[in-house]
């Protein structure tokens, strides 16, 4: 079994598979506005069984959840998941 972990302010955030797959796509990409297409790609894709459909809301809800775990680590805004209002989402790190 494979372990990943992400380590910020010296804590474990304690991310499923799907988060740290998730949390280290958004870090390959941050300070850019990707659609949810995009992170459904780049992040389900290999999951997929070929078909095309995107379930409505599965990056709003891994989203979700990976906000609440880096707003109960973080300290102050160095590091924020921000919604782009009609597109998608942006990993802001300051």
């Amino acid at each position: 079994m494979k372990n990943f972990k992400i380590i910020y302010n010296d804590v474990d955030m304690e991310l499923t598979p799907k988060e740290f797959h998730l949390m280290y796509f958004l870090i390959q990409q941050s300070n850019q506005v990707l659609s949810r297409e995009q992170i459904f790609n780049g992040v389900w894709k290999s999951d997929n069984d070929g078909n095309s459909y995107i379930p409505s809301r599965i990056v709003d809800i891994h989203i979700s959840h990976l906000r609440d775990k880096i707003n109960e680590v973080r300290t102050n805004n160095d590091v924020s998941i921000e919604t782009v209002r009609g597109f998608g989402y942006l990993l802001k790190n300051k």
